[in-house]
């Protein structure tokens, strides 16, 4: 892994991702430096933290 340990590194090729805008959900938007793919990265801690609460709401 390249960079910085929070920092997104590109699933196409592997080079480091930089921000580039937002989506219109208000998520962050990456672009990679050096293939030019752009992709946006869900936060694992976030994402498990919100799942464990829509479950213990369900019961």
């Amino acid at each position: 892994m390249k960079g910085a340990c929070n920092q997104p590194v590109c699933g196409v090729c592997g080079w480091k991702l930089v921000k580039n805008g937002s989506t219109s959900a208000g998520r962050t938007r990456w672009r990679c430096q050096s293939c030019g793919a752009s992709t946006t990265q869900a936060r694992p801690d976030i994402t498990a933290k919100a799942q464990a609460s829509m479950f213990l709401d369900w019961l």
